[in-house]
């Protein structure tokens, strides 16, 4: 509905399209009760009905309803073309210097969802992460490993965050390695509970081996039914064979266990 009425003003909604196979489409399945994985990660769940009507779904907002496929989103929500969209939350940083005109002019929310029986949204959504590790060639791993901790630990993470933001503003604020020292940050109350709440359903997508070939092979197979009108189901079917395939061939490869009829 909200779609149809941003049209009509000639206005869009923005959804992520490049780089979303692992985000978007992971955020629908989960919202819709499916899964990435079966068999204790050793296989693909996309042979499964739930997956197939998720990616119908995610191709639908660009086939049928046209969203762009290509924005700048950071320009387009400041000139009022697209007043909505999906983002990652470190968007307010940028918002913050880059859009001083329309202050106080906007907020976010949590992600929008699917309606269960019992009247409650599920607005599951996934989490992008990144990773400190300690290479095997190090000459002192325990002191490494003590200084990761220090470094990640709730005081210095709200220090460091706190700091930064002092000296550099709003634009600066950091996206803590913990979610403890994400409360000493100057959100207002709302925007925390907002936070928190989407944090508590936010999920991370398991790696396993082979598991590059998942984001890319959906963003293949949509653009494949975008481009030329493809049925979504049949060319879903045909990448996730590749995807399996895939995966069954580096867990040969690691001698990993296989799937059940691997």
């Amino acid at each position: 509905d909200l779609a149809r009425e941003l049209s009509v003003m000639n206005l869009g909604f923005y959804i992520p399209f490049e780089g979303a196979g692992s985000t978007i489409f992971a955020t629908i399945l989960y919202q819709m009760g499916g899964q990435f994985y079966l068999d204790d990660n050793t296989a693909c769940a996309f042979s499964e009905e739930v997956a197939k009507k998720a990616f119908e779904q995610w191709c639908s907002y660009f086939c049928d309803y046209g969203f762009d496929k290509a924005a700048n989103f950071t320009n387009r929500f400041r000139s009022g073309e697209m007043p909505i969209g999906i983002s990652g939350y470190t968007l307010y940083n940028t918002l913050s210097v880059f859009a001083p005109d329309i202050a106080g002019k906007w907020s976010f929310a949590p992600l929008p969802g699917v309606e269960k029986e019992d009247g409650t949204i599920e607005n599951t959504g996934t989490l992008s992460i990144t990773s400190s590790i300690i290479m095997e060639q190090s000459e002192d791993p325990e002191a490494s490993w003590a200084f990761l901790k220090w470094w990640t630990s709730t005081p210095i993470q709200e220090k460091y965050s706190i700091e930064i933001e002092s000296i550099l503003g709003s634009g600066a604020r950091h996206d803590t390695a913990n979610r403890y020292a994400l409360q000493s940050l100057p959100w207002s109350k709302s925007e925390f509970d907002i936070l928190a709440s989407q944090f508590d359903n936010a999920f991370g997508i398991p790696e396993v081996a082979g598991g590059y070939y998942i984001s890319r092979n959906l963003e293949n197979a949509i653009r494949e039914v975008i481009n030329n009108d493809s049925n979504p189901r049949e060319t879903f079917a045909e990448y996730v064979e590749l995807i399996d395939s895939e995966i069954t061939r580096k867990r040969e490869e690691f001698e990993f266990k296989l799937a059940l009829g691997k």
